[in-house]
């Protein structure tokens, strides 16, 4: 039950950047987005990455894991464009 909960919050929080995603691609344009947040935000996700291998915990790893790559994405297009 415990993983079920921890897969359903990271599906719910990681599932928000959609949004942003599909914004930012739209526009080709990620000025909104203060570099500083990006780089502090994928900073605290790769620790939550960490995190969650120390503790074999799946929920956490897959979870944080496709965050980095989305928040990633909004950083290549902020650097690009």
């Amino acid at each position: 039950m415990v993983t079920y909960i921890g897969f359903f919050a990271g599906a719910l929080t990681t599932g928000c950047l959609i949004p942003q995603i599909i914004q930012t691609h739209k526009t080709k344009s990620a000025k909104d987005f203060s570099l500083f947040y990006l780089v502090a935000l994928i900073i605290g996700v790769a620790s939550w990455v960490i995190y969650g291998i120390l503790l074999k915990d799946f929920p956490i790893i897959l979870a944080n894991i496709i965050a980095l790559i989305l928040i990633s994405f909004i950083l290549y297009t902020k650097l690009k464009y």
